[in-house]
């Protein structure tokens, strides 16, 4: 079983087809990779595509133009990694068109990728050219339930920065943060979990679990960097405990939102220029921030896991309306 990957330029109407034996493959303008995209607003590591035990997953690996794909209709900008299934279309950079199936899961052929003739790929662009960005049919897949969670957020510090210096230098260590990641996660019970480009947003039904997780990446992370030759992985991580609703189906929990969900990702980034008075000095990389409502949920087992908990003072986050109390979990 093989990918089979169109690749179209959207200006000359250029096409070609490739067949690849991998499962996972990198796309870009790089000479090395996989499928070799020459356009100049494609990235030299844009997006890899990868076969997994339950599916197939496309990830972004922070190109600088962006990748899009075809939602049903809809063009909808990839942020990080989204699981997809045959047919998929995908937008890379701003003129390069990817057709992709796998092996005979949709019969290709000549006539069904040319643009000369009344083509599928014909209504793909069109599509794209006459979006109508105010559709709105999103909220039909909205949960109205309230799911209780501990929420962790997980961001790979200066990501931008070394994709900058080294594409393929970022795009193995966003991997191997990845593996690590997953080693932390395979004996806890984690309710929804997702890519977000630079790091990963996990939510637990138990709090403990993911104190757990947070003081075991911290450590893998630390001893991987005594070891490596590499240069440091650094990250921030931050935990939060209340609600959030699904988007997506009742077979399929696409994503989730709320306002605890956005309260997580605004603790994960606070430094100490975002407290009025600041208890302590508070380590900008390598270090896990709770909220108030978190540390509530497992004030008594921090002494039990070897943990403690330090007052860092209130802050104030972006689009929150009350200054929050922010703590320092330490070992």
């Amino acid at each position: 079983m093989s990918w089979v990957i169109t690749v179209t330029d959207k200006v000359s109407k250029e096409s070609h087809v490739l067949e690849i034996d991998k499962s996972s493959i990198l796309v870009g303008r790089r000479s090395d990779n996989d499928v070799v995209v020459s356009h100049q607003s494609v990235s030299r590591a844009h997006i890899t595509l990868e076969r997994t035990p339950t599916g197939f997953v496309v990830q972004d690996l922070g190109s600088k133009n962006g990748t899009t794909f075809d939602d049903h209709g809809n063009w909808v900008a990839l942020h990080g990694q989204k699981e997809f299934s045959f047919p998929a279309t995908l937008i890379v950079g701003s003129d390069s068109l990817l057709t992709i199936t796998w092996d005979g899961a949709l019969e290709v052929s000549q006539d069904a990728i040319s643009f000369n003739s009344n083509t599928s790929n014909e209504a793909v662009l069109a599509n794209y050219d006459d979006e109508d960005v105010s559709d709105l049919s999103i909220i039909d897949c909205i949960d109205d339930e309230e799911h209780v969670a501990a929420f962790l957020v997980l961001d790979l510090c200066r990501s931008t920065d070394m994709s900058n210096r080294d594409e393929t230098l970022a795009y193995h260590t966003k991997k191997r943060l990845e593996q690590m990641y997953q080693k932390s996660l395979q004996d806890e019970e984690f309710i929804f979990y997702k890519s977000t480009g630079d790091g990963f947003l996990t939510c637990f039904q138990d709090a403990t679990g993911a104190l757990i997780v947070a003081a075991d990446i911290l450590r893998r992370i630390g001893a991987r960097n005594k070891q490596s030759n590499n240069p440091d992985i650094d990250i921030r991580i931050s935990l939060h405990f209340g609600v959030f609703f699904e988007i997506g189906t009742d077979q399929i929990r696409q994503d989730i939102h709320g306002n605890d969900v956005n309260i997580t990702f605004r603790l994960e980034g606070l430094q100490q220029e975002n407290f009025d008075h600041p208890e302590i000095d508070i380590p900008e990389i390598n270090r896990t921030l709770c909220s108030r409502a978190f540390l509530d949920e497992i004030e008594d087992e921090l002494e039990d896991e070897g943990m403690q908990a330090t007052l860092c003072g209130k802050a104030i986050l972006k689009g929150i309306q009350n200054p929050m109390e922010v703590f320092l979990i330490e070992s």
